[in-house]
């Protein structure tokens, strides 16, 4: 551990801290709001997730750039969040009292920046990415900044002590990432570097005497270099060559279709069993099945069709195919009645043909490999 004398310094050089339990603070209070919204402790959904600010490439790259900064407060999970707050805390206090809560504050803020855009520009399909890593990431990063550039400062003992609690962090996070799926190293490595960098233009002599001099020069160095940085990575972030809106639009679409998919085939196995065990005449077949599984194939059509994703867009094929489904399900269940209130044969059959062009539909969507968005 840190020699009593060198703990001594850090709490007279910054006495308070107020950097990290705020951000501590303001994580945990996301976390519950948006648990009152709807997220889960242990599952997540990503959607959801993407209204509140994650880092989804598409809407990023198209202008919403404060995500690089949103994202860092959102998390997949309770497991996630307090992961995240524990290493933050145990590290965070340290660095903010070698960097003080200014500069601090900078260098988690701008690491959050350079992971989320390592994030974008590292993952080839749109990706969500939320969570506190890319920043704790640069924390660890300016760390080892201080040690490079202030380390004569330093006794030897507390060098080697922090120098080891930083590469290990790191190199068994990386490792971890690595071999676990779900795990943004993108994110990781851009926060350890813009945390690094930030460090190397920020890191300040210890001492109390030093620290109640204003050093405005280094903080607008700091400030300038991440601004010119972020502008450079935006530049070379792709940008969508389709209607981010209308994607994300679709995608949430998908998981209502479902729900209403379902809720209209079981309405209409439950009154063809009723047809079927002769308790309803033909005509009273026909008004069953236009109140309710023929008005859940119209909603679902109404709310398809204006969507018209343009070639560009990744889920373009399955909106089509999804709405082509649609269109002879609801198509089907028209002739269906059709033909039971007129008893019109050729109706029937047109009924049936329109059943198998929508199973030979339903095929070639199993059939479609997944969409480039989540």
């Amino acid at each position: 551990m840190p020699s009593p004398s060198f703990q001594e310094q850090l709490r007279e050089t910054t006495p308070r801290l107020y950097v990290t339990p705020l951000l501590i603070g303001v994580n945990v209070a996301v976390f519950a709001v948006i648990g009152y919204w709807g997220a889960g402790l242990f599952e997540a959904d990503g959607w959801l997730y993407v209204k509140w600010g994650a880092n989804y490439g598409p809407l990023t790259a198209s202008g919403q750039w404060q995500r690089l900064l949103t994202h860092a407060f959102l998390h997949f999970g309770i497991v996630h969040l307090a992961l995240n707050m524990w290493v933050l805390f145990e590290v965070g206090r340290l660095v903010e009292r070698l960097y003080g809560p200014v500069f601090f504050a900078l260098i988690y803020l701008g690491a959050a920046i350079t992971g989320g855009f390592a994030s974008l520009l590292w993952h080839e399909h749109p990706h969500i990415s939320v969570g506190a890593s890319g920043a704790i990431f640069g924390v660890y990063g300016a760390l080892l900044a201080y040690l490079l550039i202030r380390g004569d400062t330093l006794p030897r003992a507390v060098i080697k002590h922090l120098a080891l609690i930083a590469l290990v962090f790191v190199g068994v996070s990386m490792a971890y990432g690595l071999l676990q799926s779900g795990i943004d190293n993108a994110a990781h490595i851009g926060g350890l570097a813009g945390g690094c960098a930030l460090g190397l233009i920020c890191a300040r002599p210890l001492g109390a005497a030093v620290r109640r001099r204003r050093d405005p020069v280094r903080l607008l160095l700091g400030l300038a270099g991440l601004s010119v940085l972020s502008v450079i990575l935006a530049s070379l972030t792709p940008k969508p060559v389709y209607d981010v809106a209308r994607e994300l639009d679709f995608n949430i679409t998908v998981d209502w279709f479902r729900d209403q998919e379902r809720a209209a085939n079981t309405a209409f196995n439950h009154w063809v069993r009723q047809a079927k065990s002769g308790k309803l005449e033909a005509i009273d077949f026909a008004r069953q099945l236009e109140r309710q599984p023929l008005a859940y194939w119209q909603a679902i059509y109404q709310r398809l069709q204006p969507i018209d994703l343009t070639r560009g867009s990744p889920s373009y094929v399955s909106y089509r195919l999804l709405l082509e489904f649609s269109k002879a399900r609801r198509d089907a269940l028209l002739a269906l009645i059709d033909g039971l209130r007129h008893n019109d044969s050729q109706r029937l059959q047109q009924f049936h043909a329109l059943q198998r062009r929508a199973e030979d539909i339903l095929d070639e969507i199993n059939r479609s490999p997944p969409n480039a968005a989540p």
